[in-house]
């Protein structure tokens, strides 16, 4: 079985939907506004490449942008079929809110500048387990 299709269905049982991350979006874009910076829109596209990274983290134990085998986030938008110019992640372990995570990002520089980047456009978020991810593209 390919990992498209494992992937696939993970995402029949386990997906996140947008609703869960309604609130979520808001924040995001609270702090957005609150520097004067255009509203994200929500992706369903970022938030499955955000559970393929999520889903992986909670498996292996392993927090990292990478891998094992060196696969990155624009690997695993090509991998399901997503079209980008710019894309971002935000990674984070053991918070237990969204606003938690939310706040540790944004006390981090590089997070920070992700979330805040003018040139995106769209947001998807996942959470398994203790892994958190956001991607973040144009």
């Amino acid at each position: 079985m390919n990992l498209r299709l494992l992937f696939l269905l993970f995402l029949v049982c386990c997906s996140v939907t947008d609703d869960e991350y309604n609130g979520t979006l808001v924040l995001i874009n609270q702090y957005r506004s609150s520097f004067g910076v255009s509203l994200l829109s929500w992706s369903e596209e970022l938030a499955e490449i955000s559970t393929l990274h999520s889903s992986y983290m909670s498996r292996t134990g392993v927090f990292s942008h990478s891998w094992a085998d060196g696969t990155s986030i624009t690997d695993r938008a090509r991998m399901l079929g997503y079209e980008y110019r710019g894309i971002g992640e935000n990674i984070a372990k053991g918070n237990h809110t969204v606003k938690s995570v939310l706040d540790s990002w944004m006390r981090s520089e590089g997070h920070r500048g992700n979330i805040l980047e003018p040139r995106f456009k769209n947001v998807g978020m996942s959470n398994v387990g203790d892994y958190w991810v956001m991607v973040l593209s144009d």
